[in-house]
Parts: structure tokens; C-alpha cells; sequence
């Protein structure tokens, strides 16, 4: 006991479990063992992160942030009620016609009522125009009915649209004789997809043509830059891989169509019980590094830098292979810097699920935070901190919803014998914290969400390196914020965001302690945000190029109409409004008094009921 009171001490981690008073009063029912997610978004453009959480059995739900710490559970009055016909079991959010609302998709397993073996229909859920959410899924092209287990969206062709891959799980369960483990899983495994955005609203499957149709029984996956070119590459975690298939990873041919499957030369092709991925620099060296959970021994992947990656578990000690002497069993995994000292941390959720007599697990199985201590070790510190949680924990996401610049954690409970005993548990940190700094980026010719892109941070001689995913974890997705804790650093010298496709922007002396807002830097790109083919041809010409401070300009090219019209600085922050009435002569015509811009790049945005446009405005002293 003065040990655990010593760890904390000594690291001030904290959490607190305030899922009462935030209420969120929810559990996932399912009568199997997999499953569970939840996905952290703004559903409703309000400036507070919001979650979906899947209910298994009963109807999924949206918690709305109410700005006030706590949050309102939304369910049938927007539309989700269809969720009960399956059991659902993961979730992600995107973009995926840029109109600035993010598009739902969920998966599911079966309902025990089912008369298939494992498989139901997916979701694609979009918000209409009275706020009600509808399912798509059919007229989009993703309709399956594989037994899903993971997703994750990237925009891997650079068209601005975010393509999706979707791993699936069991088709037809084989197993052998317990006495002989070596042979005893020999399942048969539905293969992947994945899914091209179009453009248009819909997708089409690809897999088999880019070669990316493994049927390794997958619980993961994620688009991540494997070797650094700033093109999203896929990473896939396999279950029963000695027996099925070990995990793979696929190098992105960009500007060529198509695939290297790169497992082997890598090291990542890795054979364990895959069921999660985290994904972060743990060790400072610019380079993204893996963490993949287990039944029993997790695995963190080092990057060497040169697409190659080494397993220095042990060395980390982040292994979590036992515990009382039984296995451990990990799902959802997420890096974060939770104390805000620079260095990120490695949040783990652990929970029980049954298994055979060469591998028992263990049904008390806690779950753990590891502290960073900035020399390539952890310390696992999840009971000092009040994270050691015992029930049957699947999927976590990490994300700051009170605002107040260090990370929480959302964790998702599964009740296989649904009693209600495990449900989610929302700790808020109460960290002992440093410095922080968060940005949220926007994509005007990247997709809007910006997934896949990377922020570089330099400061006080170092440097740090984040990139936003569109899902990893076990079933769930992260906030795409991104966040750097800066310690005792005051002033950050400069920030280089690179979108998908390595264009990138700097940013220099943002302020710490504050959340920056980025506009993606399109020079002289001009283009609809919701990427309406026919818009992409609008010929909008601002004159004068560049303007003077306080000269008037106009734009021509625009359709006639009433356009409200921001102002936003290259780093995303709005300077100033208004609303304008576009004549038959087509031409928007303001100024701007002297007090009001400095020399510089700034972007305007003009919205009419329709559509918005942005063109990027140089101003000259």
C-alpha cells in the first residue's frame, strides 16, 4: 500500500470515475464476449466532443457534451432505434462527403435470434435536414454481412474523400483437439474490404483488386504512416495469428494505385491474438511506433526508421502477460501524455473473456496505465491512479471533455449475461499536469477531418509528433484533437502540420494552454468544401492579388445568392464576419479597415444555404 501511494506521488496521475455525475448511465449488452465501442466526435458543430457508444443488444446511444461537464443521452429521438434489430459492436465516425457533418458507421455481430451464424448488416448512418439520423448503408455500397470487428477511414488515393477498410472476423468456427494446441484453431475467416469513396456518396469494394482481401480473422486496424512519406498506410490486427493468419501491414504505392504487402520485411507480421492498436511516438525519435494488445503477451513495435520495426516489449515493460498467475487478456489501447509532461503515456483496457485450458485467462483482469518515463520504460501505475478497473473492459478512447487541457478516458464495458454489472466508466484526469496545447484541424483540399495528417511540435530544443487516426483502439476511435502536453515548456517555437500527401503549413509561436484551430493552407486552390464534382470547376477570381491593407477587392465566378462571408487567419482563427447579398453581376465586393489585418495569408469562407467556398487571400502592407 505505501508503494501504490508512493507511485502515485511520485508520477501524479489521477483519475476519477464520474460517469454518474456526467450522466452517463449506460452498458453494453450482448450475450457473447466481443464487441463494444465507442467513437468521440461533434455530432451536432457546437464545439464540444460528443460520444457514440454501441449498446450491443439494446439500442446504441449519442451522449451529447452540454459545455457543462455533463452530458445527455439522445437514443430514438434521432434515429438510431434500428440498432436494436442487431447486436452492434464498433463504431467510427467520418466526413465522407465534406459537408461539414461527420457520417456514422457502425458494425455488428449477430443477435442471438439470428439465423445466421455470426453475421448482420452494418450501419452508415447520416444526418437529414431536421437533425434525425438515417441509415445510408445500402445506397452508399457498404451493405455486408461478414461479422465485423474493425474499421478505420484514410483517404489513401489523395482525391480528398476518405475511403474505408473494414476487417472482419469468423466464418465458420474449427477447432481441434485441446491436447495439441499447435493445431487446435482452424477457423475459417471472412475476408476484408475495402472500400474507395467515389466521390458521389458512394464506395466501391476494392479489396480483391488491391490485393488487400486477407482473411486473417482481424479484431483491428488502422490507416498510419508506417514509413514516414505522409501517405496513410494500413496496419491489420489479426486473431488466432499462429494459427490463421499473423498480422499484416500494407505500404501505400501512392502516386501508384495499389498495396506492397510489407509484413514479412518489416516485423510487423507479428502471431498473437490481435485485438487492438495504439499508435503513437513513444520515444521522441519522429518516428510512429505500435502497440498491439493480446491474450496474454502485448507486443510494442519500435520503429527503426527504416520500415523495419523491433519488438522491445520487454525491454518497455509493457508486456501485461499474466496476471495472478493466469493470462491477461487486453482490447481497447490508447497513447496519450495524461499527465502533460511531454512524454505519452499508455492507457490499456483489460477485460475476460473464456478461452481454452493452454491459455486460461484471467476473470479479475484490471486494467492498467503505463507511465512514460521519458528513457523508453513505462511504469505501470493503473491501481495508484484509479484506472485498475475489473470488469469485462473492451474498447477505450482517450479525449478532453471538460475542456481543461489534459486527457480523459472514456472506457466501454461489455455484460455477456447482461445484469448491468460493467457499465462505462468516464474518468475524468485530475492529473498533476503541465503545459498543453491542442489543435484541431480542417481540410479544404485534404478530406475536412483531416485524417492522416501529422503535426510536428518545436520547442525548447525537441521535437514531438502526433498524427489523427480515423479509428484504432479495439472498436472504438479516438478524438482527432490533437494534443501535446509541453511540461514546464512556455513558449512553443513552431508547429508544421502536413496534411495527407505531405503539403504542410507552419505555424509560428501558437499560444500554449489553448486549443488552435487550422485551416488547411490551400495557396490557390479553390473548391467547394462538400467537394460537389461540378463545384470543383467553379473559376472564382479574387482582384487584386495580392490586396493592400484597407483596399477593396471583389470576387467574381460566385452564383448570385446571400452568402454569410468569415475571415480566418492562416491558423484557423476567425477575425471577422458578416453577410452579404451577391448580385446579378456576380461579384462580392467588401473591404477591410486597416486596425482589422495585418500583412499576411489569411483564407475567406463564403456560405450560402448550399454550398461553401474557400479561396485563400494574400495581404501586402
Amino acid at each position: 500500500m505505501l508503494l501504490l501511494c508512493f507511485c502515485n506521488e511520485m508520477f501524479g496521475q489521477s483519475f476519477t470515475n464520474v460517469s454518474q455525475a456526467a450522466g452517463i448511465d449506460f452498458f453494453m449488452e450482448s450475450e457473447i464476449y466481443m464487441g463494444g465501442g465507442v467513437a468521440v466526435f461533434d455530432h451536432n458543430n457546437d464545439g464540444y466532443e460528443d460520444l457514440y457508444i454501441t449498446g450491443g443488444n439494446q439500442i446504441d446511444a449519442i451522449y451529447e457534451n452540454n459545455g457543462d461537464f455533463t452530458f445527455t443521452k439522445l437514443d430514438l429521438a434521432i434515429g438510431l432505434e434500428e440498432t436494436l434489430d442487431n447486436t452492434t459492436a464498433g463504431v467510427l465516425t467520418a466526413d465522407i462527403d465534406n459537408d461539414g457533418e461527420r457520417e456514422i458507421y457502425v458494425y455488428t455481430t449477430k443477435r442471438a435470434d439470428s439465423p445466421l451464424l455470426f453475421s448482420s448488416p452494418n450501419y452508415l448512418f447520416k444526418k437529414n435536414d431536421v437533425g434525425i439520423y438515417e441509415n445510408i448503408i445500402s445506397q452508399a455500397g457498404l451493405l455486408d454481412s461478414a461479422m465485423t470487428m474493425g474499421a478505420s477511414f484514410g483517404d489513401y488515393n489523395l482525391d480528398g474523400y476518405l475511403d474505408l477498410i473494414v476487417v472482419d472476423y469468423i466464418e465458420e468456427g474449427l477447432v481441434g483437439d485441446e491436447s495439441d494446441p499447435s493445431t487446435f484453431y482452424q477457423h475459417t475467416c471472412f475476408e476484408n474490404k475495402f472500400y474507395v469513396n467515389n466521390g458521389d456518396g458512394t464506395f466501391s469494394n476494392r479489396a480483391a483488386e488491391l490485393e488487400l482481401d486477407d482473411a486473417g480473422c482481424a479484431l483491428a486496424t488502422s490507416f498510419t504512416d508506417l514509413n514516414g512519406d505522409h501517405h496513410p498506410d494500413i496496419y491489420v490486427a489479426n486473431d488466432f495469428g499462429e494459427w490463421v493468419n499473423p498480422n499484416v501491414a500494407y505500404l501505400n504505392n501512392y502516386p501508384d494505385d495499389g498495396f506492397t504487402n510489407i509484413s514479412q520485411s518489416s516485423g510487423l507480421d507479428i502471431s498473437l491474438y490481435g485485438m487492438g492498436i495504439a499508435i503513437g511516438d513513444y520515444d521522441e525519435d519522429l518516428d510512429l511506433d505500435y502497440y498491439v494488445t493480446n491474450i496474454g503477451r502485448n507486443v510494442l513495435l519500435n520503429n527503426n526508421g527504416d520500415v523495419t520495426f523491433s519488438d522491445l516489449t520487454d525491454e518497455a515493460g509493457v508486456a501485461n502477460e499474466f496476471h495472478e498467475e493466469l493470462y491477461a487478456t487486453s482490447w481497447g489501447c490508447n497513447f496519450a501524455d495524461f499527465d502533460n509532461d511531454t512524454y505519452l503515456d499508455l492507457y490499456v483496457s483489460n477485460g475476460f473473456i473464456p478461452t481454452t485450458s493452454f491459455n486460461e485467462t484471467q476473470e479479475n483482469d484490471p486494467c492498467l496505465l503505463y507511465h512514460n518515463n521519458g528513457d523508453g520504460t513505462f511504469s505501470e501505475i493503473g491501481q495508484s491512479s484509479n484506472l485498475a478497473d475489473t470488469k469485462i473492459g473492451r474498447g477505450s478512447a482517450v479525449f478532453d471533455y471538460n475542456q481543461d487541457g489534459d486527457m480523459d478516458i472514456l472506457l466501454v464495458n461489455v455484460n455477456p449475461n447482461n445484469v448491468g454489472s460493467g457499465k462505462f466508466r468516464l474518468y475524468r484526469n485530475d492529473s498533476d499536469s503541465g503545459n498543453w496545447i491542442k489543435f484541431k484541424l480542417q481540410g479544404l483540399k485534404a478530406n475536412r477531418d483531416g485524417y492522416g495528417s501529422k503535426a510536428y511540435l518545436y520547442a525548447d530544443g525537441r521535437a514531438f509528433v502526433r498524427e489523427i487516426q480515423g479509428g484504432s483502439s479495439h472498436t472504438s476511435q479516438n478524438s482527432s484533437i490533437i494534443h501535446f502536453g509541453l511540461g514546464e515548456i512556455a513558449v512553443v517555437d513552431s508547429v508544421k502540420i502536413v496534411w495527407p500527401g505531405a503539403s504542410s503549413q507552419l505555424l509560428i509561436g501558437p499560444e500554449i494552454n489553448n486549443l488552435h484551430e487550422v485551416l488547411e493552407d490551400t495557396s490557390d486552390v479553390v473548391l467547394a468544401l462538400n467537394d460537389i464534382d461540378e463545384n470543383r470547376g467553379v473559376q472564382i477570381k479574387l482582384i487584386p492579388n495580392p490586396i493592400s491593407i484597407n483596399q477593396s477587392f471583389y470576387l467574381t465566378g460566385l452564383p448570385e445568392g446571400v452568402y454569410s462571408f468569415e475571415l480566418y487567419s492562416i491558423e484557423g482563427k476567425m477575425i471577422h464576419s458578416g453577410a452579404y447579398i451577391l448580385s446579378n453581376q456576380n461579384d462580392f465586393i467588401s473591404s477591410f479597415t486597416d486596425d482589422l489585418l495585418e500583412a499576411g495569408s489569411y483564407v475567406l469562407k463564403l456560405k450560402n444555404p448550399k454550398e461553401t467556398y474557400s479561396i485563400k487571400m494574400l495581404v501586402v502592407d
